[in-house]
């Protein structure tokens, strides 16, 4: 049952992100664009939203999603993907990130 729950949350998070760049999509026509690494950090921060009433230890198996995959620049750092994602968890803004 623990393992479905966390697989659960992960799928959540990674889903969440996807519709984050759906969201940017949708408000691309009405606000000035986010571009280069804030863009994937603002999805990261939807997907946050998406997951906000995880407990905390699944909310933290749901962001091993985000760890730094070495090449990969576009994201941003692992570091910088989890402070998104944990405002967007909070309750935070996803704007201008």
């Amino acid at each position: 049952l623990e393992f479905r729950r966390v697989l659960f949350r992960s799928a959540a998070a990674a889903i969440g992100h996807e519709l984050g760049h759906a969201e940017q999509a949708l408000r691309r026509s009405r606000s000035a664009p986010v571009e280069g690494v804030a863009v994937e950090l603002q999805a990261d921060c939807y997907s946050g939203q998406m997951v906000a009433n995880a407990e905390p230890r699944l909310l933290a198996a749901a962001m091993k999603f985000m760890r730094h995959v070495p090449g990969d620049s576009a994201h941003g750092s692992a570091r910088q993907r989890f402070a998104a994602f944990k405002r967007g968890a909070r309750g935070g803004k996803c704007t201008a990130l």
